[in-house]
């Protein structure tokens, strides 16, 4: 499996969230690539806990900004955040026992959640963030 590949594509036309969408990419990257190397014991579990840490303080950063610009659909989205948060850890509980294969279907889990996100669920309130930094709400 290859690492991601940012594109621009995932872009939603707000620097702040495309910043921590690449520094997501970067931290599931480093974590894929640390493994695929075994560069350290397994399991990574700092570098998993550095990863949630990261995911959950953008997730709310990304709901405030929502919340702000008055998004119709984030009771869905907050939905979809707690989803994902509650199967990484999950899975990180899982890779305490099972290790390398574990390791692996998480960076898979997460390659894949991470680039259907964006396109689908974020692509959604792109617009709604468009149209409230143009009214001076962002």
């Amino acid at each position: 499996m290859a690492t991601i590949k940012w594109r621009d594509s995932y872009s939603v036309d707000f620097e702040e969230l495309d910043e921590q969408h690449r520094m997501l990419v970067k931290l599931i990257n480093e974590m894929f690539i640390i493994v695929r190397n075994n560069e350290i014991e397994l399991p990574p579990i700092h570098q998993i806990d550095e990863l949630i840490h990261y995911t959950q303080e953008h997730l709310n950063f990304e709901e405030d900004l929502l919340e702000k610009a008055g998004y119709k659909l984030l009771a869905h989205h907050k939905e979809v955040h707690r989803t994902l948060v509650n199967r990484v850890v999950e899975l990180k509980e899982q890779i305490k026992n099972n290790t390398e294969e574990m390791t692996s279907e998480l960076y898979s889990f997460l390659r894949n959640w991470l680039t259907d996100h964006i396109l689908k669920e974020d692509m959604q309130y792109r617009n709604c963030l468009s149209a409230a930094h143009e009214r001076g709400i962002l």
